[in-house]
């Protein structure tokens, strides 16, 4: 194999592995498996890129901050965002008590 040859193939290499990348990133975004989304960039390059982008996310995912807004707080039971103040949680139902 000639040198000229290695270098072309050691390119594409790269140039897959950075789509990949991407795309796994892509899916774990939408809550998708990591390993798919790779899959689907190392193969398809470019076209896996729009692909993962247009893929719905998973069934249930819900991307919410991580941290809450000033007029909330986390359950101390279940870690979902509530309203200060609420008395049930709206995700567990636990008893959170008056808050006034």
């Amino acid at each position: 194999m000639e040198s000229g040859n290695f270098g072309v193939l050691f390119a594409q290499l790269l140039i897959a592995l950075a789509f990949g990348f991407w795309c796994k990133s892509i899916y774990q975004k939408k809550g998708r498996s990591p390993g798919w989304g790779f899959a689907i960039g190392f193969f398809l390059s470019l076209i896996g890129v729009i692909i993962c982008s247009v893929v719905k996310p998973a069934e249930g995912f819900r991307a919410e901050p991580s941290t809450p807004k000033t007029d909330e707080t986390k359950c101390p039971h279940c870690l979902e965002i509530i309203k200060i103040g609420a008395s049930v949680c709206k995700h567990c139902g636990a008893n959170l008590g008056s808050s006034g």
